[in-house]
């Protein structure tokens, strides 16, 4: 860093600013000569490093994650960075725009890169359920709704990361209108003969098209989903305001 900051002075005539940020964590051995930074609250600075920069930085993702919501871009960033995680609701704050909005990113831009084999995503959310399903029970326990809510939302989203990783590989496909219509009248004599209709699982895939189309609206126009999917084929047995609480 010192030949860097000496070769960057030496070409702009003034000192550098560097910001090191920690994949992993930063060392002890760091750790002696940096304390938080006053400019601010998810930084840390060095105690001295005058005259070779300026100022000098450190980022890790403890200093991150201690922060609330909603994060502050930069923060969500470093998080995204930091964390590498490969599914959206593994990380913490994983409701936050920005940090949804790089996974998205990072999806569009590795869409066709399978680094997981489906029997080890199998495993994990196998796993992350049994786990989630216990933290929820300790909640109701303690009759706490909000994270009953915030732990169930959880398991709904790595369901849906999954499934969008495995219907957008080549070779997957979802059941069309028709066809889904027409097993769920064979499995259920007592449905409907309109063999338009789609079961509630069919659903998920159309509502998250027209939510990307829509670019995540803060006010989700149900009665316009709702009545265009109906027209599609979907949403046969279900109605606008089930529809809305069911995806809130």
């Amino acid at each position: 860093m010192i030949s860097y900051s000496s070769e960057a002075t030496r070409r702009f005539s003034k000192p550098p600013v560097f910001l090191t940020i920690a994949i992993s964590k930063i060392s002890e051995e760091i750790n002696e000569h940096i304390k938080p930074s006053s400019s601010s609250p998810f930084l840390l600075e060095a105690k001295h490093c005058n005259p070779w920069t300026k100022q000098c930085y450190f980022v890790s993702r403890n200093t991150i994650e201690q922060q609330k919501p909603p994060l502050h871009p930069f923060a969500a960033l470093i998080l995204f960075l930091t964390r590498q995680e490969r599914i959206l609701s593994t990380y913490p704050y994983y409701y936050d725009e920005t940090i949804q909005k790089l996974y998205r990113i990072t999806m569009g831009m590795c869409k066709d890169q399978q680094t997981t084999s489906p029997i080890d995503d199998l495993l994990l959310i196998c796993s992350e359920t049994m786990k989630k399903a216990k933290q929820a029970i300790s909640a109701m326990e303690s009759d706490s709704k909000d994270e009953v809510k915030y732990i169930l939302d959880q398991i709904i989203e790595l369901s849906v990361s999954l499934r969008r990783k495995y219907t957008s590989l080549p070779n997957s496909h979802e059941p069309s209108p028709e066809s889904s219509s027409e097993q769920q009248s064979h499995d259920n004599t007592t449905t409907s003969t309109d063999n338009s209709a789609q079961p509630s699982t069919a659903n998920i895939p159309y509502i998250e098209r027209k939510m990307n189309e829509l670019d995540n609206p803060p006010r989700v126009p149900w009665r316009i989903i709702y009545e265009e999917g109906r027209k599609e084929g979907y949403f046969a047995h279900v109605g606008k305001d089930s529809l809305k609480a069911a995806w809130a």
